[in-house]
């Protein structure tokens, strides 16, 4: 049973709920007026990173739900850093 909460008394699982639905948002909606002459990893960046982060920090929250704590660590860090990618590639938009 999931019991696991987080802020306000909140269970994770409806936080990896609210994450995963901004995923699916970021999925369509992106930058999209920023990529032109962007190089191919900076456009993956730009196009995927939003979307990626939110899902990582989804798949974080139901890890935390279900108690596998040895996975909440290295998927915040690796949300953190594909965000971080994220925005290096919207200031190499310009």
């Amino acid at each position: 049973m999931i019991e696991e909460r987080g802020w306000l008394g909140i269970p994770y699982a409806a936080y990896a709920a609210g994450c995963l639905a901004l995923a699916v948002v970021w999925v369509f909606v992106w930058p999209s007026s920023k990529a032109e002459g962007l190089d191919a990893p900076w456009l993956l960046a730009l196009r995927w990173g939003h979307a990626i982060a939110w899902a990582l920090l989804g798949l974080m929250c139901l890890s935390k739900a279900f108690r596998v704590d040895v996975l909440v660590g290295p998927l915040g860090l690796a949300a953190g850093a594909v965000y971080v990618l994220f925005v290096v590639s919207l200031v190499q938009a310009g």
